[in-house]
């Protein structure tokens, strides 16, 4: 008939009680339990269904929301670093770089050079 023991995950427990609660109504006794028993089992059953429905809500709302928040953030990366690579090139070309603090960035570091390339050493093959 199965298992006697509520299965997991939460909503197994309660469509479990849902589902027992229902044979035992018809005659509590029966089984040792109170009428008070089972009304207070049917009530924390009901309760508990309530609290996973909001619950399962609430959940697909924040990953709704973390989607939301997710295509603002891009929209705003994007529309930003087009800002800012427009205000570096109006400073390069501006020859002010009193500009750079003023907005905020930091300039670019001089050109350097790249050291000599080193030759390859204790080199290896086999077939």
């Amino acid at each position: 008939m199965g298992t006697n023991i509520p299965p997991q995950p939460k909503i197994d427990q309660i469509v479990w009680f849902e589902n027992h609660i229902l044979l035992w109504e018809a005659s509590p006794s029966s089984f040792g339990l109170t009428a008070l028993q089972l009304n207070a089992l049917q009530i924390a059953t009901e309760n508990a269904r309530v609290a996973y429905d909001a619950a399962q809500n609430a959940k697909l709302s924040a990953r709704t929301a973390v989607i939301a928040q997710d295509q603002q953030v891009r929209t705003m990366l994007g529309l930003g670093r087009d800002a800012v690579n427009v205000i570096k090139a109006t400073i390069e070309q501006s020859n002010n770089p009193v500009l750079w603090g003023q907005a905020g960035l930091m300039p670019p570091d001089p050109a350097g050079t790249a050291p000599a390339p080193t030759a390859p050493f204790a080199l290896a093959a086999a077939l």
